[in-house]
């Protein structure tokens, strides 16, 4: 009678251990599958939101004018703009502009 008792009780055994391992595996199965965090949208640059190169192109220009146009601070510039030194006021231009356009994120390097 041992003998039958201890062979019940295995039976038993393994078929709570069976059915241990079915619950677990349809509770993991049915799990609602999680989707990731979507990622957050890179802003605009301020280069982009200024508006790129043609704004602060424009920007540098009046800003050159408005120096220019200033007898306290024109002496700064004797003869910028000139024939003379038009290709030191070009370089100065293409400078300053690039320097502003490496400083809010644009495309170009300042040097």
């Amino acid at each position: 009678m041992r003998n039958n008792k201890t062979i019940v009780m295995r039976k038993v055994r393994l078929t709570l251990m069976a059915g241990a391992v079915m619950v677990t595996v349809l509770a993991t199965s049915c799990k609602k599958e999680e989707t990731p965090a979507p990622t957050p949208a890179t802003p605009a640059s301020l280069y982009t939101r200024l508006g790129g190169d043609a704004a602060i192109t424009a920007v540098t220009d009046q800003f050159i004018a408005n120096v220019l146009a200033d007898p306290t601070l024109v002496d700064n510039f004797v003869a910028a703009g000139t024939a003379s030194n038009e290709a030191q006021y070009s370089l100065f231009r293409e400078r300053l502009i690039d320097q502003l356009c490496d400083a809010t994120g644009g495309p170009y390097t300042y040097l």
